[in-house]
Formats: C-alpha cells, structure tokens, sequence
C-alpha cells in the first residue's frame, strides 16, 4: 500500500487512506497530488475528504460519494477522485 504524500491533518489514519489523485496541468511536467480517504461518520455512507497540503486547511469535503458522483461532472478533481474510488473496489459506482 502506497502512502500519503500529505500529513493527515484531518486524522483519518492510515486504514481510511484510499489513495493518492495525480492531476497533469498544463505542461506535462507540472502535477497537482490528491490524498483521498474515505471514513463513516453516524450516517451509513463513507464520507470523502481530499487533501491537497500539509496544511490543516488544505482539504476539499465532497461529502458523500452520492454527492461526490453528483458532482464529479463539473469538477476535474473529483471526477479523478471517483475513478480512484471505482478503481480500488471501495464501491462499485453505477452511472446513469
């Protein structure tokens, strides 16, 4: 198992760690990383967060991967993000 490039300032640990997103830009040399982990809170479905720093405040919060899915279309991150959540088996994710 691969490790986080980023401190997990949110505290999920290691065992909610899913991966980590790589993202080209522009030029071909320039890459923008992703920490994703994937954790229950009192609700049945995993929450997502992506860190993107090793600061406290350098994370997204999709929500849940229903709400990850709704908005993947619109946002290359998360549409990255979803493809490494199906990839892994966490879920298998339907579109329809």
């Amino acid at each position: 198992m691969n490790k986080p490039r980023f401190k997990d300032e949110c505290k999920h640990g290691l065992g909610n760690y899913i991966g980590t997103v790589e993202i080209t830009k522009r030029c071909k040399e320039d890459y923008e990383y992703y920490d994703v982990y994937a954790f229950r809170t009192g609700y049945s479905e995993s929450e997502i967060c992506v860190r993107y720093g090793n600061d406290e405040d350098e994370y997204l919060s999709p929500g849940s991967l229903i709400m990850l899915a709704t908005i993947s279309k619109k946002n290359k991150v998360y549409e990255e993000v979803l493809k490494l959540i199906d990839k892994t088996c966490l879920v298998k994710i339907e579109r329809r």
